[in-house]
């Protein structure tokens, strides 16, 4: 049996990373893995407890994909609970690694390092954008969270 704990994270928590977290954890219950669990959070607590951004979820039950979140931003505790912390922009990535406490034994990534198709290690942050933005996000991510969970089927992270 696999045991990982894997954190999404983005800047505020209410637009990638929850998608992130919905499609993984579906990846995730449609392969027949256990022990694989998943959470999101933000760098930034600016969000700290709203529901992701209604373009988030419209995208997502567009594709099937139940989006239930309450944002919340990356702790201490986060690097002692998770194994594999994966960042959705480099950014974020850099933000991860300078609050990593050094007793942490947590891998931390980019979410795109699973990704098929890179043009760039950055999943685009859609906020600003439209909706069309949040639609190619969906797609990214859903091509990566698909690596991931190939990646953890075959034993490796």
């Amino acid at each position: 049996m696999i045991k990982t704990n894997v954190l999404f994270v983005c800047l505020g928590n209410i637009c990638r990373s929850p998608v992130a977290e919905a499609l993984f954890r579906e990846k995730i219950l449609k392969s027949g893995l256990i022990g694989i669990s998943c959470d999101s959070a933000g760098t930034n607590g600016l969000h700290n407890g709203e529901q992701p951004d209604i373009r988030s979820i419209k995208v997502c039950e567009e594709n099937g994909i139940f989006l239930n979140h309450i944002s919340r931003q990356v702790t201490s505790e986060d690097f002692e609970n998770f194994d594999l912390i994966l960042a959705l922009d480099h950014t974020n990535l850099t933000l991860l690694q300078r609050m990593q406490p050094e007793s942490s034994n947590a891998e931390i990534h980019l979410l795109r390092k699973w990704d098929t198709v890179l043009e760039d290690l950055n999943v685009k942050d859609p906020y600003y954008g439209n909706q069309q933005d949040f639609v190619e996000m969906f797609e990214v991510i859903d091509r990566a969270c698909a690596g991931l969970v190939n990646s953890l089927a075959s034993g490796q992270k």
